[in-house]
């Protein structure tokens, strides 16, 4: 017991030291992993909702669409009576994001918790055969867990292909 009590008056601190400074690495480089992970699932989530949203104003549209017309390859527009409109908007597409994500639309963004999609457009791309492609680009901010002081900002390209089954 004497020979326990004497190496440990000689290391004076240094263990403690030691595993002060080993938990400390280990915390960061959990949170490390853990707001990559969070980022990689976000960015996962937005790009499937986002096709999600897509898909559904197409195919509630896609009767509109078939009886409408095409300027070029870029706008399917559909005649109503007095005026003609785009058949899937962007508008559209960032209103089925809001019901499926949930969170607020402030402008031309939406704001769900931990992360914002702003600068959503959805395109009319081209149409074969019975399918319709559209691209939508998204700026994704996610907030890391530093909360508001630790964003990054994400450019998304998401290309859904539109199939009408009836």
């Amino acid at each position: 017991m004497e020979v326990v009590i004497r190496k440990l008056r000689e290391q004076r601190g240094e263990i403690s030291l030691r595993l002060g400074l080993m938990l400390l690495c280990a915390v960061v480089l959990f949170l490390l992993v853990f707001n990559i992970r969070h980022a990689y699932q976000v960015v996962d989530r937005v790009i499937n909702k986002t096709n999600e949203a897509v898909l559904a104003q197409a195919a509630v549209n896609g009767p509109a669409v078939a009886g409408g017309i095409r300027e070029g390859t870029a706008v399917a527009r559909n005649y109503n009576g007095s005026a003609w409109h785009r058949i899937v908007t962007s508008d559209g597409v960032l209103v089925s994001l809001q019901q499926s994500i949930g969170g607020s639309v402030n402008g031309r963004s939406l704001v769900p918790e931990g992360f914002r999609i702003h600068k959503l457009t959805t395109t009319f791309v081209n149409a074969d055969w019975g399918q319709r492609h559209f691209v939508t680009n998204i700026d994704l901010t996610i907030y890391l867990l530093g909360g508001d002081t630790l964003p990054i900002t994400q450019h998304l390209k998401v290309e859904s292909t539109y199939e009408a089954k009836f």
